[in-house]
């Protein structure tokens, strides 16, 4: 995909997502007296060219979480070059009112971006590029448990390898199921 074109979807995802966190959190569907906090989730989902899943514990009667994840990138059709492989990541989220319907605020530091990165004349090796991470997004926790999360953001790279810093738009897709 060519990355104009992905960078207008990013930033369609971010404003998309940016209303729906906006109109979660003024004030809605007041659903705190009829659901129990939650305690634990775990989603599985896709991020650009990374599937994964990822564990969530709950705290503060579910308004702040943190969560750990493991995924797979998997390889460019157009650039088979690049790396492919296991990756690692771990954040932490802020909520808005509400058990079942509400906005988020993520911050995280996760694999952002993959390069090739020349160790001499003759050596290239393929590298994943990590960084923080800054999103905002929506959430939805349904009575039977059934968990879906959208969110898109932004995340910061220095590539110290080529002295080389990016931005780059992120964007998370997810399914699942929360314990209360």
């Amino acid at each position: 995909m060519p990355d104009q074109l992905r960078a207008r979807l990013m930033a369609h995802a971010l404003l998309v997502t940016l209303a729906t966190l906006l109109g979660a959190g003024a004030g809605g569907c007041d659903d705190t007296a009829s659901a129990s906090a939650p305690v634990a989730t775990v989603l599985g989902g896709m991020k650009d060219l990374e599937v994964g899943v990822q564990g969530e514990y709950y705290l503060g009667r579910g308004r702040f979480s943190v969560f750990v994840g493991a995924g797979y990138v998997l390889p460019d059709p157009d650039e088979e070059e690049l790396p492919k492989g296991a990756v690692l990541s771990a954040g932490g989220r802020a909520f808005t009112s509400g058990f079942r319907h509400r906005g988020l605020v993520e911050i995280s530091y996760g694999a952002l971006a993959r390069g090739l990165e020349a160790q001499d004349d003759e050596t290239v090796d393929p590298v994943m590029i990590y960084g923080p991470s800054l999103l905002l997004g929506y959430q939805h926790v349904a009575k039977s448990g059934l968990t879906l999360l959208a969110a898109g953001g932004v995340g910061y790279a220095r590539w110290a390898a080529v002295d080389r810093s990016f931005w780059s738009f992120e964007l998370r897709l997810g399914a699942g199921y929360t314990w209360r």
